[in-house]
């Protein structure tokens, strides 16, 4: 009879051989995220009160001035809402 035979192996994984130099793994990152710079100039905010009625035409009642909502002839009846919310009535021009 023989004796008996054994070996012990001790293993990574990967075997490693000279010139025991294993390149890094490629990693890629993205490009930076790269934001626009703010204006060099703001504009400015619109007035508080800016009427976007296509018509031209001003209500003319005592102490209050108002844009017209409807045209209507010249020296016609119209009236403005005065500060209580109450109806000053005037005259268009």
């Amino acid at each position: 009879a023989h004796p008996a035979e054994a070996r012990v192996f001790f293993g990574f994984g990967f075997p490693v051989y000279p010139p025991y130099y294993y390149p890094p793994p490629a990693v890629y990152y993205p490009p930076p995220v790269v934001y626009a710079p703010p204006p060099a100039v703001y504009p400015p905010p619109p007035d508080a009160y800016t009427p976007t009625l296509p018509h031209d035409q001003t209500c003319f009642a005592g102490p209050y001035t108002c844009p017209m909502e409807h045209p209507v002839p010249y020296g016609a009846a119209c009236y403005c809402t005065g500060n209580n919310g109450q109806r000053v009535m005037g005259r268009a021009n």
